[in-house]
């Protein structure tokens, strides 16, 4: 059964659901809808991602992510879009978009939600 269908089928069953069991698929159908929407998010960027994959040099790639030359020669082992062959180095644009995204998506996951704040009578 598609999940389109599955859904359908919760629909057509709202009528007969109690209270609780309300209150419990509202806080489901909106993690469903937070999950779909970065899916959809996942996709659209790589759809945006280039085919074909081109090379950056180190000034270029110091620029992008706002980091010194000698940062970039100094992290280099660490990061996966270096590549090195001889004196030369390289970086993968590709794999710099997939990097920040990661890291990106790690930073917000790992980001305190936001606390309510008190408003003082």
């Amino acid at each position: 059964m598609s999940p389109a269908h599955q859904l359908q089928t919760l629909l057509s069953e709202i009528p007969a659901y109690e209270a609780a069991d309300i209150v419990s698929l509202l806080a489901l159908a909106a993690a469903l809808q937070s999950a779909l929407y970065a899916r959809i998010l996942a996709l659209q960027h790589q759809a945006a991602l280039p085919d074909t994959d081109y090379l950056l040099n180190i000034d270029q790639i110091a620029n992008h992510l706002g980091k010194s030359t000698k940062w970039l020669r100094d992290n280099m082992a660490s990061l996966p879009f270096a590549l090195q062959g001889g004196k030369e180095r390289h970086f993968s644009a590709r794999g710099l978009e997939q990097w920040i995204s990661k890291h990106r998506a790690a930073k917000m996951a790992a980001a305190p939600p936001l606390e309510r704040r008190q408003h003082a009578r």
